[in-house]
């Protein structure tokens, strides 16, 4: 019974450790040359409250032109300043 029980512990602890090892080791996608003109601030950047995310850019329905990358919009900043104020009416006297 305790053999079984360090079996699974060694298991568990063995496969935590590979699923680590893995996520680490996985490389970012590369930048397509053509892109490099256009990506200026990096995979994503804030402007205001809004998120803008690089989207890549692809080889054109008939191949014949690369169609730059450009950033999108992504999501809204979460915060307690953008959420509306609550205004209390005024007292009647």
């Amino acid at each position: 019974m305790t053999k079984n029980k360090t079996l699974l512990v060694a298991t568990v602890a063995a496969s935590i450790l590979v699923s680590a090892i893995a996520g680490a080791a996985t490389p970012a996608p590369a930048l397509d040359p053509r892109d490099k003109p256009y990506y200026t601030h990096g995979p994503s950047y804030w402007v205001g409250d809004t998120q803008m995310i690089w989207q890549p850019g692809s080889q054109g329905m008939w191949g014949h032109r690369w169609i730059h990358g450009i950033y999108i919009q992504g999501q809204k900043r979460k915060s307690d300043a953008n959420s509306p104020k609550q205004t209390t009416p005024p007292a009647k006297h």
